[in-house]
């Protein structure tokens, strides 16, 4: 395996680059990087809204299929 640009064979090193490789993926970092202060984004209507969350009548369903 290639470690810091280098080949190794043993397992101490090994075992120890592989920890850091994922511990670096998948440690989070407080930035993030991507701000979206002052952005206005679209809404939907409150009408819109609740036929989104409804349940679906039978009649529809049949219709659709």
């Amino acid at each position: 395996m290639q470690i810091l640009g280098k080949w190794t064979k043993d397992p101490q090193v090994v075992k120890e680059g592989v920890k850091e490789f994922y511990k670096n993926r998948l440690t989070t970092t407080l930035e993030l990087g991507v701000r979206l202060d002052n952005i206005q984004f679209q809404q939907i209507s409150k009408e819109d809204n609740y036929m989104l969350i409804n349940r679906f009548e039978e009649t529809e369903i049949k219709a659709a299929v």
